[in-house]
């Protein structure tokens, strides 16, 4: 019931560097070359209190380092973007996360979880240091911040709280409350499905709501549907308040 498990991964990126001046397809722009390593340390555990219940926790820490060279590109004409700008910062991030499940003795349907997660942002984008840490990008969607927001782990505080309820064999109802700050005041985020640019006048970049119904439907067939609605935080200025509804309907089958 209990692991423990190290990791290091090194990414070398051996995409095309560019000249100030040079000019690159608009649609094949790559705005960042990075040489990257990360080490980490996760524990995953469970473990019984007999009068209280069951517990699952997760605990994970994580150091991202390295070169990058990122490139600013002038709006594009006739399909084409001049490289207007190179910078070449030293790269050093951390994240931690934590996530905790609890299912009582008297109430062995209902699962009740807690949990944060922060990515480091960078306080002073002039030094040719950047401190904001970022995913390695081979999570794909395991190690989503909600569903609509889908955040990347990078200058950002994410704190939850949700509820799981068994409602009978095979069916499983999930409702997730998101709570998302800056770590550090910017005015862009690495990487959000929402596309306007925060303020950078303030943290508050909002809150989502997750709803996720599970059916499993047959063996090795499973239904999942997901409402989600994301409630703009100040950090969004004009759009601060207004609200954006999200509905996924999914099927994986496993043989």
């Amino acid at each position: 019931g209990h692991s423990l498990v190290f990791y290091y991964l090194d990414q070398t990126d051996n995409s095309q560097s560019f000249n100030v001046g040079e000019f690159e397809d608009y649609d094949e722009i790559d705005e960042e070359d990075a040489d990257l390593e990360w080490t980490g340390i996760s524990y995953l555990g469970e473990f019984e209190i007999e009068s209280v219940g069951e517990f699952e926790i997760e605990l994970h820490v994580a150091e991202v380092s390295g070169d990058e060279t990122v490139y600013e590109f002038d709006d594009p004409v006739a399909g084409s973007s001049e490289v207007v700008e190179i910078e070449q910062n030293r790269v050093d991030g951390s994240a931690q996360s934590y996530l905790i499940s609890w299912t009582p003795v008297v109430l062995d349907d209902w699962s009740f979880i807690l949990g944060s997660a922060t990515g480091s942002g960078d306080s002073n984008p002039d030094n040719k240091r950047d401190d904001s840490f970022r995913q390695t990008g081979l999570q794909g969607d395991s190690e989503s911040f909600g569903e609509f927001y889908q955040p990347e782990l990078s200058n950002l505080v994410v704190d939850l709280i949700g509820v799981e309820w068994k409602i009978s064999e095979g069916v499983e109802l999930a409702l997730l409350r998101y709570e998302y700050e800056q770590d550090e005041l910017a005015d862009e985020m690495r990487d959000l499905s929402i596309e306007i640019d925060p303020s950078g006048s303030s943290r508050d970049l909002g809150s989502e709501t997750d709803l996720v119904v599970t059916i499993e439907a047959r063996d090795g067939l499973e239904i999942i549907l997901t409402a989600a609605e994301f409630d703009a935080g100040s950090a969004y200025d004009g759009f601060s308040d207004e609200t954006s509804n999200f509905i996924k309907f999914e099927l994986a089958y496993e043989f």
